[in-house]
C-alpha cells in the first residue's frame, strides 16, 4: 500500500509539498517527509489510512484541528496545516532533527538521571499548556516526545481526540473509539479509566503516562514488559501496582519516587491535580545523574517560567556563540572557504534505536576529513548544538564555508545513507547524494562520502587536497558496531561513560587489534572517575594498559597517544603525560581534546602562558563546547586575565551548567576576578541542585568567599559525614579555604593525596585559593607528594 498511497499524495499534493520519503506509521496514519515548495523546509505529513479514514467526516476531523492548532509552546510540535488528498485526511506538521524518546530507550539501559528529569520536565511543560487550552493528549508515549536541541518535545496533541470526534459511522457516533476497534491511545500506556472506556477520562490520564514514561526512563524498562498481549496490559493497569523507582535505582531522590508513584494511582482523583503541580514538584527536587547535576538554567519573566527556546538550539547558545565568534575573528571576517561544519547524521523515523550508528557515521566521516590537508572543520560538539538550523545559519555562527548534514536509516542489514553539502553563504547545495547498501559495506560507503566531498569542495571552492581516508582498524563489522556504540555513550558523558566502557570492551572482545577500540576504553575508563565518581585506583591501572596497548597496535594513531596522555597525567606522571600529548597533536592538530587535555596537564604543572596558547587552540577548534570554555576559564585567571577568565567560565556554566568543570571554574574565577556576590549566589544555586562532592566543594568555596561561612561549613561538615565517598576531601578543603581555616583545609589537602585524589581533574597549585598557605611547610610537602616542582608554586607573588 505504500508506494500507492505515496504516489496518491504526490498527485494530490504535488503543488504544495514534494513528498521525499515514508518515515513509516503505525496505528491510524502513515508518516512522510516532504518539502514545502513555497519555503523550502521540510515537514512532516501525516496521512490517515484508507482502513482507518473509513466512517471518518472530513470536515470535523478539520474543525477538530484547528482546535489542536491553537496549541503554540516551546515543548509541543505546532500543526501546519490539515486538508483532505484523494479522499484521506492528512495534517502537517514541522519536521523535527532528532531522535524519538524511543530511541533514547531503545538500548534497555535507564536514561541518566539528569537526563530523565530534564526531559520529564519538557514533558510536563507540554501538558500544562495543552491542559490549560482544555486539550488532552490521550495517547503519550515514547515514540509521541522528540529529543532535539536539547529539549523534549511532543508531537500528535489533539490528534486523538479529532480522530474520535470526526467518527460518524452507523453505530458509532462520537464516543469511543474503543468502540470501533481502536483504542484512544497506546495499550502500554493507558490510565486505568481509559482502558475501562470510562467516558469522565480528563487530563490526569496524561498525568498517569507521565508517571509511566517517568518509571521506563529511570529503571530502563516498562513497568509491565512481562505483559505480552494488549489484554494483559489492560488488566496490569487495572490490578498491578509497579513497584517503587528508588528500590531499583537507588540514587533516585525519595521526591521523585514519591511524585511517580502518585501519577500511577489508579484513582485519577489520588493523583497530582494538574501538570503545573507536577512542574512545581520537580522544581523543588534536588539531584544529579551519574555525578552530574541537573541542568539548572532557567529564563524567567515575572511570576511565569519561560523555556530557552526547544527545537533549535537556544537563546543563550545564539548569544553565547556569537560572543565566541567576535573573539575568533575580526568584525567582518568572512568564513574560509575550505571549513566545514559536519552535523550528527539523523536516525529517520520515530521508533529507532539505531541513533548510535548514524551519529557515528557521520563522526567517522568527519575524522577522516579532518586528515585532509587544508580543510578546517569546526568542532564535534559546536557542529552538534546548531543541528535544526539552516546551513546559512551554521555558517555564520561557526565561520565555515559549507556544511555537510545526513541521515542513516538501518533496516536489518541493510541501510541507506543520504547526504547533503550546501554552501553555508548562499545556501545552494553543492552535492548531494544517497546510498543503498548491505550494513557490512559500512567502512565503502565513509569513504565515498569523504571522496566526493573532497572532491566537491575542491570543485566548487577551490584549492587540490589529498582524498586519503582514515584507517578504521578493524574490518569486523559487530566490534566495529560495539565501537560507534562506545563513541556514542562516551560522548553523551555522565552514565553514558560507563556503557562506553563497556561497549568498547565488547568491541574489542570481538577484534583484540582494534587499536581505536583500545584507545576509547582508556579513554572512558580515566573519564569514569571524573563523571561516574569512580575512584581512580580502581581504573587506573586497566586505563594505562588499554592506552599502551593502542599505541602498540597503532603507534600513528593520534587517539592512542591521547589516551595514553590522559591516563598518565590523570595518575600524576608528570614526565609520561607530556611527550604524549605532543605526539597526539603533532598526528592530529585539529583533535579538540588533546588540546584541551594538554592545556589542563600545562596549567596543573604551573606552566601558564603554554597553558593559555593550548585552552585558546581548543575555543577555536571547538567553540561552543562548555567543557572547553569551563577549562579556559581558570587558566586565563591564573595568567592575570581575570575578567577574561570569568566571562569564559561563567558562559561555559550558562552553556550548560551540569559540566563540572565549568561548576568548579566559575566559582574559582568569580572569586579571583572579585565578583563576591556573583559568587555567593552562583554558590546558592549550585548547592540546590547538585549533591556531587566536587560541585558542592566549589560551591562553598564561592559562598565562604562570597561571606556566607555558615553554609560553606555546613558542606564542610556534610563532606564529613561522606567521607568514604571519592573526592570528597577535596571538597572539605575547598570549603575550609572558602572561610579561611587554613589549618583544616591543609589537613583535607593531605588527606587527598593519601587517598590518591588527582589534581589535573580538579585545581591546579597556582590557583589563589592556595594563596594563604603558599609558605607552609605542609603545603611543600603536599606539592612535592603530587610529583611537582614546589618552587613554581611557592614563590609566586600576586
Amino acid at each position: 500500500m505504500g508506494d500507492i498511497l505515496f504516489q496518491q499524495l504526490q498527485a494530490a499534493l504535488g503543488a504544495t509539498y514534494t513528498i521525499e520519503r515514508e518515515l513509516g506509521g503505525g496505528g491510524m496514519s502513515r508518516v512522510f517527509v516532504a518539502t514545502e515548495i513555497a519555503l523550502g523546509r521540510l515537514v512532516v505529513v501525516k496521512v490517515i489510512t484508507p482502513d482507518q479514514s473509513e466512517g471518518v467526516s472530513a470536515e470535523r476531523f478539520a474543525r477538530e484541528m484547528k482546535m489542536a492548532a491553537r496549541l503554540q509552546q516551546a515543548n509541543i510540535v505546532p500543526l501546519l496545516n490539515t486538508g483532505v488528498a484523494e479522499g484521506l485526511p492528512y495534517y502537517t506538521m514541522p519536521f523535527v532533527a532528532g531522535e524519538s524518546l524511543r530511541a533514547r530507550l531503545g538500548t534497555g539501559q535507564p536514561v541518566a538521571l539528569a537526563d530523565a528529569i530534564n526531559i520529564l520536565r519538557d514533558l510536563a511543560r507540554a501538558l500544562a499548556y495543552a491542559h490549560a487550552q482544555g486539550i488532552v493528549h490521550r495517547d503519550i508515549k515514547p515514540e509521541n516526545i522528540l529529543l532535539s536541541g536539547g529539549a523534549a518535545v511532543v508531537t500528535d496533541f489533539g490528534i486523538a481526540k479529532a480522530f474520535s470526534a470526526s467518527r460518524t459511522s452507523a453505530g458509532i457516533g462520537s464516543g469511543s473509539l474503543t468502540q470501533a476497534g481502536f483504542a484512544v491511545g497506546t495499550p502500554a500506556y493507558m490510565a486505568p479509566e481509559q482502558v475501562a472506556a470510562d467516558a469522565g477520562v480528563d487530563h490526569r490520564a496524561d498525568l498517569y503516562a507521565w508517571g509511566l514514561i517517568a518509571w521506563e526512563l529511570l529503571t530502563g524498562r516498562h513497568p509491565f514488559e512481562d505483559a505480552k498481549s494488549g489484554q494483559a496490559l489492560i488488566t496490569a493497569h487495572l490490578t498491578r501496582t509497579p513497584p517503587d523507582v528508588k528500590s531499583l535505582r537507588p540514587d533516585v531522590p525519595p521526591a521523585l519516587s514519591r511524585l511517580i508513584e502518585r501519577c500511577l494511582a489508579k484513582d485519577p482523583d489520588s493523583r497530582p491535580a494538574s501538570a503545573t503541580d507536577v512542574i512545581a514538584a520537580l522544581d523543588q527536587i534536588s539531584t544529579t545523574g551519574g555525578g552530574i547535576p541537573t541542568r539548572a538554567v532557567r529564563i524567567r519573566s515575572g511570576s511565569s517560567r519561560r523555556l530557552v527556546v526547544a527545537v533549535i538550539a537556544g537563546i543563550a547558545v545564539v548569544a553565547l556563540a556569537g560572543w565566541l565568534l567576535s573573539r575568533r575573528a575580526p568584525a567582518g571576517a568572512t568564513a574560509s572557504s575550505k571549513s566545514l561544519a559536519v552535523l550528527p547524521f539523523q536516525s529517520p523515523g520515530g521508533d529507532t534505536a539505531n541513533s548510535y550508528f548514524a551519529e557515528g557515521m557521520a563522526e567517522e566521516v568527519a575524522t577522516a576529513l579532518a586528515k585532509v590537508p587544508g580543510l578546517q572543520l569546526a568542532g564535534r560538539n559546536s557542529a552538534s548544538a546548531h543541528s535544526g538550523k539552516s546551513p546559512q545559519e551554521i555558517g555564520q555562527l561557526l565561520g565555515v564555508g559549507a556544511v555537510l548534514q545526513g541521515s542513516v536509516r538501518r533496516a536489518g542489514e541493510r541501510m541507506r545513507v543520504s547526504v547533503e553539502l550546501t554552501n553555508a553563504t548562499n545556501g545552494i547545495v553543492m552535492w548531494t547524494e544517497s546510498y543503498e547498501r548491505e550494513v557490512k559495506d559500512v567502512f565503502a560507503v565513509q569513504d565515498e562520502i569523504s571522496r566526493e566531498i573532497v572532491s566537491a569542495l575542491r570543485m566548487k571552492l577551490g584549492g587540490g587536497a589529498s582524498t586519503r581516508m582514515a584507517d578504521r582498524g578493524t574490518e569486523n563489522m559487530d566490534a566495529y558496531d560495539d565501537y560507534l556504540r562506545g563513541v556514542y555513550q562516551y560522548q553523551r558523558r555522565g552514565a553514558g561513560v560507563q556503557l562506553a566502557v563497556k561497549a568498547f570492551s565488547d568491541a574489542i572482545a570481538k577484534d583484540s587489534s582494534f587499536a581505536r577500540a583500545w584507545a576509547g576504553l582508556g579513554q572512558a575508563l580515566v573519564s569514569s572517575t571524573e563523571y561516574a565518581n569512580v575512584p581512580i585506583g580502581d581504573v587506573l591501572p586497566r586505563a594505562q594498559g588499554a592506552a599502551a596497548e593502542a599505541v602498540r597496535l597503532a603507534p600513528d594513531l593520534a587517539e592512542a597517544h591521547l589516551a595514553a596522555a590522559t591516563t598518565a597525567m590523570f595518575a600524576d606522571q608528570w614526565a609520561e603525560a607530556e611527550p604524549a600529548f605532543r605526539r597526539a597533536i603533532e598526528l592530529d592538530s585539529s583533535l579538540a581534546l588533546a588540546h584541551q587535555f594538554f592545556a589542563r596537564y600545562l596549567w596543573a604543572s604551573g606552566r601558564v602562558e603554554e597553558a593559555v596558547t593550548q585552552a585558546l587552540m581548543a575555543r577555536t577548534l571547538d567553540p561552543l563546547n562548555a567543557a572547553v570554555l569551563g577549562n579556559l576559564g581558570p587558566i586565563l585567571t591564573a595568567a592575570g586575565r581575570r575578567e577574561e577568565g570569568f566571562e569564559a567560565a561563567r558562559r561555559a556554566f550558562e552553556m550548560d551548567s551540569t559540566v563540572l568543570v565549568a561548576i568548579t571554574a566559575y566559582a574559582h574565577s568569580a572569586v579571583a576576578a572579585g565578583k563576591l556576590s556573583e559568587a555567593r549566589a552562583f554558590g546558592e544555586r549550585v548547592l540546590r541542585y547538585s549533591t556531587d562532592p566536587r560541585a558542592r566543594g566549589a560551591a562553598a568555596y564561592a559562598l565562604g568567599r562570597g561571606g556566607d561561612t555558615t553554609k560553606a561549613r555546613a558542606v564542610y561538615d556534610e563532606m564529613v559525614r561522606r567521607r568514604d565517598e571519592w573526592r570528597t576531601a577535596m571538597a572539605r578543603m575547598r570549603a575550609m579555604f572558602g572561610v579561611g581555616d587554613t589549618a583544616l583545609a591543609l589537613g583535607a589537602l593531605e588527606e587527598a593525596l593519601q587517598r590518591g585524589e588527582p589534581i589535573a581533574i580538579n585545581f591546579s597549585f597556582i590557583d589563589p585559593m592556595f594563596d594563604p598557605v603558599r609558605g607552609s611547610k605542609r603545603f611543600t610537602a603536599v606539592v612535592q607528594g603530587y610529583g611537582l616542582d614546589p618552587a613554581v608554586f611557592t614563590s609566586l607573588k600576586r
